[in-house]
Parts: C-alpha cells; structure tokens; sequence
C-alpha cells in the first residue's frame, strides 16, 4: 500500500522511512529517501497516466520485489513507468550518487542516469551501465538477484 499526503509518498505504510517529493510535477513526479538515499523517478509514457496509475498497475510480484529492493538497498534510483493499457514497469539502477542529481529537475535525474535505449525487459536491472533482466520466480531477501 503506498499513500500520499502533503509531499510524501508512505510505501506499505512504514513512515521511518517516507519518500519525500523532490519536484513539483503533477504527473512527472521524483521522490527521495534520505534515510536510504533512493531515489524513485516516475515516468508516465502516455497522457491521462499519474503516480498513482503507476503504482497501481503493477503486478502482485513485481511490486514485492521492488519493495524488497527500496527496503534494503542503498543509492538506488528507480525508474518506475506505464504506457496507457498495460501494467506498469520498472528499472532499478544500482550504485547511484542521488545525492549529486537535481531531485528537483525530472527530465535531468533521467538524462543522469543514461537509461539504455535498447532495454527491452519490463522489469530491469542496471548495474555498471549494463542491464539484465529481472526474475521473478523468487524474491530474495534482502537484496536483489
């Protein structure tokens, strides 16, 4: 479950740890975890699409996993997108300085992070600028695959 109020983003309901908004997009939003230093950057591809489209269009396992790494990761930043008519997708890049990027410039943290054009995975891994796809036929706990 994941609520907003004022300019936080309260994942499963654990407020030690709040994402706090870094923009001040409507629909093209960042939020980041001090407490972590994470970062998620919300990407809707299509017109009509939001945050909370977003977060509700993904599936049961995907959703676990991604929690899983917001949990227990550091320096992450997660790409999390939707195209109108599908579930929603998700890009986690590992060893991030999210301290260094302009939380509050969307369009800057996505250009930073030099996604990969050729990313053909719904649910991606990007490690040393190299992308894998994720799995998920387990979770693993406290970390990634």
């Amino acid at each position: 479950m994941i609520s907003m109020y004022s300019n936080a983003l309260t994942i499963n309901g654990d407020n030690l740890r709040p994402f706090f908004k870094g923009n001040s997009g409507k629909v093209r939003e960042t939020y980041y975890s001090p407490e972590r230093n994470n970062l998620i950057v919300f990407k809707p591809c299509d017109k009509g699409i939001d945050t909370n489209s977003i977060i509700n269009c993904t599936m049961e396992q995907p959703f676990n996993y991604l929690m899983n790494a917001l949990d227990h990761e550091r320096n992450i930043v997660v790409v999390w997108s939707q195209v109108e008519g599908t579930t929603s997708d998700f890009q986690i890049h590992y060893g991030q300085n999210v301290q260094e990027m302009d939380i509050k410039n969307h369009r800057a943290c996505l250009k930073l992070l030099g996604t990969p054009s050729t990313i053909r995975y719904k649910y991606t891994m990007i490690k040393n600028a190299v992308a894998y796809q994720i799995t998920l036929n387990k979770i693993p706990v406290g970390g990634n695959n």
